[in-house]
């Protein structure tokens, strides 16, 4: 009905007192006054993210289940009306989901659980897009080989346009359409295949097939797209066009959805020829809200008077900001962030500081947060910290409200990180992985010393600082001003505005304190003078790329570019060597990443050089040409990169900025999705990789791949047998 419901979650222990029971209880409800509860889509709250084992295990964040907000919550284009006739009206699609053999040995009593969260996910984009709502009409889990049929056996070499054609070919109950999912494969390379504009068709044409892995719902929602008459869009580049039907993340403008411009007159057509023509699987839903009389008018309102500006915000002033739950942001004396304590103390005080100056904070405004531990609020990556006090990129939030002007006290804000994430606080965590501008990612402003309306008596102005002689200042190079101060990675700080601390081949250097200035953060010293500026912190990348979605069974051919040279020198330098050895060490201690603990391992990783040569291209290709993805610029992934070297890989992770080879293990290390990569304990084979260049942003560059299934490794680039332990070079 609207109304907000807390789920606290609880020990799995607890036996049936978990998020599906309470469901399960609400619905069975007579009791008089009870609310109804039809369905909950999880995604829909938070940001389209799946709580996964949420019947299982502990969940680790709180739900708030806000109904009325969930449109709000995405920022897509709809195509309706005008789409297909009638589509102001809500349109159920009835789909039959279809689990095979090797998914059931795998998941078990799992699958209907993932298979329904992969649904909702999917079905919030296509109701918001096109107001159609799917419907699993039913679901058949394969549980044993006697009588299976050929669709749900084995995994081949062809596994994906067999298993599809088998499917095709066999006699299932009429739905608009019909998707396989299967548990062959690893998630990577060819994941799902469907066939194209086949909506309620009755020769078994309605159907697709997803392998059933981490990212599921959104290879179901392109492959489905197929069906629904979507082409690949790859119009201005593949992985460069954007949405639901490219190969990339699936987003457009930060929303999933499909682009409008490429894909909607095809889609539209397709529908607009089946709808209501389906057999009672494609119609109107049959429940349809009441219609809302319409309001008697409203008295005129008065036009209201602008607050007065002493109830402004402005730079310097000190704040609150009261999330959605109550909780007020707090920074520990670590510096982590979170939203666990509803006070007003010393350690929720935030020092607004806006980039242009003094006077009114507006919406618009770009500024920096200041802590009561002297550092500033930074996004890097997902996670959202207050370890530096640096004030750049990584620090600046731009300021977003319901309307333009200036930012008053008491206002509802949020918070737009350089990424473009907004800053939301999710149980008691804050981070910034959603683009969404909903109830999770609000704030209260609430002002620290309300100015009263009268003149404050002026305070006394203090006598003046003598400016620095010039053998205080440094500058670079290009004669911009060096830090004081400043602390790079896990090196010592550097007190005297210009260090080596990296040993950097082109001598002393320091972080400036205008990036524009030098074009970049840094720059190697001169013999001049100046004070100093804001670094850029080490970035923390996106775990993995999303596994790249499907081609249509159709098969489309694909130029591979020519891969570049292979590495100088042919063999592991000793850092790479090292961070394998912490590696190893940090699986054999055993760990937490997140909330997931992995016991101690006692199989190391095995390093294999085709592995090393992949990693190690990436990473100086990165550095000489100035850039940081896991997509090269000449289109190719991670996994073709493997691909190229003569073996397949299963995960990737990239970081840039530490030199050596601790600080980017505990840099990904820190990271959830890298962290996840490293200790999984189901990766057996390992390499990593090391670039360097002085003129790139970042300078230093690594690249791990990580392989699951074991083969005979590749040791030609191990280097001498004195430099390693029996441990190192077994094969346990």
């Amino acid at each position: 009905n609207g109304k907000v419901m807390q789920v606290a979650p609880l020990e799995a222990k607890e036996e049936g007192r978990h998020v599906a029971s309470l469901l399960a209880l609400a619905k069975s409800s007579s009791s008089a006054g009870a609310h109804t509860i039809k369905s909950v889509f999880i995604p829909h709250v938070l940001g389209h993210k799946a709580v996964v084992n949420h019947t299982g295990g502990r969940v680790s964040h709180d739900l708030a289940l806000a109904q009325q907000s969930v449109s709000d919550d995405w920022d897509g284009t709809p195509w309706w009306p005008g789409c297909y006739n009638g589509d102001s009206n809500t349109h159920t699609f009835n789909i039959r989901f279809v689990a095979d053999l090797v998914a059931w040995e795998r998941d078990g009593d799992a699958i209907q659980g993932l298979l329904e969260e992969v649904l909702s996910q999917t079905s919030f984009v296509y109701e918001r897009q096109l107001n159609v709502k799917l419907e699993l009409s039913s679901l058949e889990i394969q549980k044993t080989s006697a009588g299976a049929p050929a669709y749900s056996m084995g995994c081949d070499g062809n596994f994906m346009d067999s298993k599809l054609d088998a499917l095709t070919a066999s006699t299932q109950p009429f739905e608009a359409a019909v998707h396989l999912f299967t548990g062959c494969g690893t998630g990577f390379g060819t994941v799902g295949v469907a066939w194209i504009g086949t909506l309620c068709n009755t020769r078994g044409y309605n159907s697709g097939i997803n392998q059933l892995m981490g990212n599921s719902w959104l290879t179901f929602a392109h492959e489905l797209g197929h069906n629904f008459g979507g082409r690949h869009s790859f119009e201005e580049g593949q992985g460069k066009t954007g949405g639901i039907m490219d190969y990339g993340d699936g987003t457009l403008d930060g929303a999933y959805q499909f682009n409008t411009q490429y894909r909607k007159t095809e889609i539209c057509q397709e529908v607009a020829s089946v709808v209501n023509q389906c057999q009672g699987k494609f119609t109107v839903d049959d429940e349809q809200p009441e219609p809302t009389p319409a309001p008697a008018p409203a008295p005129p309102t008065p036009t209201p008077t602008p607050a007065p500006e002493e109830a402004a915000v402005h730079n310097g002033e000190r704040i609150f900001l009261r999330a959605h739950t109550g909780k007020r942001i707090t920074i520990q004396p670590d510096r982590d962030v979170h939203a666990k304590w509803n006070h007003q103390g010393s350690w929720q005080e935030l020092t607004v500081e806006k980039v242009d100056g003094d006077g009114v904070v507006s919406a618009g405004d770009t500024i920096y947060l200041l802590t009561h531990t002297g550092g500033r609020v930074t996004v890097q990556g997902t996670e959202v910290h207050a370890k530096w006090s640096h004030q750049g990129g990584w620090q600046r939030f731009v300021v977003e409200a319901k309307q333009s002007g200036p930012v008053h006290c008491g206002e509802t804000i949020w918070l737009k990180a350089h990424t473009g994430k907004r800053l939301t606080v999710q149980g008691t965590r804050v981070h910034a992985e959603w683009y969404n501008k909903g109830l999770w990612e609000a704030f209260v402003i609430e002002c620290k010393d309300p100015r009263p309306a009268e003149t404050p008596t002026p305070a006394p102005t203090p006598a003046p600082t003598p400016a620095p002689t010039p053998s205080d200042e440094r500058t670079t190079k290009q004669g911009c001003k060096c830090l004081k101060s400043w602390t790079y990675g896990s090196y010592p700080t550097c007190a005297n505005s210009c260090c080596n601390p990296d040993n950097d081949a082109g001598g002393i250097w320091c972080f400036v304190e205008d990036a524009q200035c030098q074009g970049r953060d840094w720059g190697y010293c001169s013999d001049g003078s100046s004070p100093a500026p804001t670094p850029t912190p080490t970035p923390t990348p996106t775990p993995m790329p999303s596994p790249t979605p499907a081609p249509t069974p159709t098969p489309q051919s694909t130029s591979t570019p020519s891969p570049p040279s292979p590495p100088s020198g042919e063999q592991v330098d000793a850092k790479e060597w090292e961070h394998f050895n912490l590696l190893n060490e940090l699986r054999a201690q055993g760990g937490s990443c997140g909330g997931t603990t992995y016991e101690p391992n006692p199989t190391p990783l095995i390093f294999d050089c085709r592995l090393w040569r992949a990693s190690k291209l990436h990473s100086q290709d990165m550095a000489d040409k100035g850039y940081f993805s896991h997509t090269s610029q000449d289109g190719r992934s991670p996994w073709q990169r493997a691909e190229e070297q003569g073996i397949t890989a299963n995960a990737e992770n990239i970081a840039a900025g530490n030199s050596d080879a601790a600080g980017v293990l505990n840099q990904w290390q820190n990271s959830l999705g890298h962290c996840t990569n490293m200790m999984n304990p189901s990766r057996t084979m390992f390499a990593v990789g090391y670039g360097y260049s002085a003129s790139a942003q970042y300078r230093h560059y690594w690249t791990q791949l990580l392989k699951n299934m074991a083969v005979n490794p590749d040791k030609s680039c191990y280097p001498a047998q004195s430099a390693l332990s029996r441990e190192q070079v077994s094969e346990r």
